[in-house]
């Protein structure tokens, strides 16, 4: 750009004033983009390094856990947790496969799992939650036909 315009002012179709300033403007369009650069760059580098800071956080929250002697079956059945309610909106073979592996992995650590059918009706989730806790379950779980209805 700046050899176009010293040729223009050799021509005489442009200023060495007007070029001067066309110069000057362009030096500070570039720094003013250098500088949007930089403050990028370094945007950039913070957020990795947050990024990397949360998974190492949520690594060693996981490896904390991991790494307790205590058999962790055994601390929530003295807790008391043995009934929970799964509530499900409606029965297929996805539903069935989870609560087959439920059992699977519950019965061992003492928890009985009680599965109910809404057959995709929201009034008789409510009613099986309902009576769940109505009837002491520890814990129910749930996956809704219509979240915004529960």
């Amino acid at each position: 750009m700046v050899r176009i315009l010293s040729r223009l002012c050799r021509k005489g179709q442009f200023s060495h004033a007007a070029a001067d300033a066309w110069i000057c403007g362009l030096h500070t369009l570039q720094v003013n983009v250098l500088q949007r650069q930089k403050e990028r760059n370094i945007r950039m580098k913070l957020k990795r390094t947050m990024a990397m800071l949360m998974a190492g956080v949520m690594c060693a929250g996981a490896l904390a856990g991991c790494g307790s002697k205590s058999d962790s079956g055994s601390a929530a059945s003295k807790e008391g947790l043995k009934d929970l309610t799964f509530v499900i909106a409606s029965r297929d073979e996805f539903m069935s496969s989870i609560e087959a592996a439920m059992k699977v992995e519950a019965e061992p650590l003492g928890y009985n799992i009680v599965t109910q059918d809404a057959q995709n009706e929201s009034a008789k989730q409510i009613q099986y939650i309902e009576t769940a806790v109505n009837g002491g379950a520890d814990a129910v779980i749930c996956l809704p036909q219509m979240a915004p209805s529960l």
